[in-house]
């Protein structure tokens, strides 16, 4: 039986258009696939390390502005290849969850960090940095495991606020 390791990215990670992966595996044939989805539309490949063994892994993932994906959070699946081991175990497989940032502004270039001041709301740090107060569920959406509640933050909070321009309502 195989083991995956997924080290970059990290769950929850806001991502670009080249999504770089990276992590271990020690996997029979040496075959790594991967899926990215998020629910509907899925993107798919597969590497070939150098042979059984533990091995390092790196690639890039491009093409997913290309693909109908419509909802910022993705959902990255690296899985060995299906061989069957004669005891009915699943291969192993790491789903790493993470956000796509070119879906939640435009021109994405990546986010900067923000800590949470006391008096400050989603409505006015989403003003101060995209000049749109109602731009605040962009910062919602970038920080799933930061705020629970956009009414509800609290100083010293650390916000991830993507750069960009704020996308049109569809």
């Amino acid at each position: 039986m195989g083991i995956i390791d997924v080290q970059q990215p990290a769950p929850y990670d806001i991502v670009g258009p080249n999504l770089q992966v990276a992590g271990q595996s020690l996997t029979f044939e040496g075959n790594v696939q991967w899926t990215l989805t998020e629910g509907h539309d899925q993107l798919d490949g597969f590497i070939t390390n150098s042979g059984g063994g533990v091995t390092q892994f790196q690639f890039t993932i491009t093409g997913i502005g290309d693909t109908a994906m419509k909802l910022p959070r993705l959902f990255l699946t690296v899985f060995e290849e299906d061989v069957s081991d004669g005891e009915g175990f699943p291969p192993p497989s790491v789903t790493v969850p993470v956000i796509y940032g070119p879906l939640l502004v435009d021109d994405f270039a990546g986010w900067q960090p923000y800590t949470v001041q006391a008096g400050d709301t989603l409505s006015a740090i989403a003003a101060s940095f995209y000049g749109d107060a109602t731009a605040f569920g962009i910062i919602a959406q970038a920080n799933p495991l930061t705020i629970a509640d956009p009414d509800v933050i609290f100083a010293g909070q650390e916000l991830r606020i993507p750069i960009g321009t704020p996308r049109a309502a569809p």
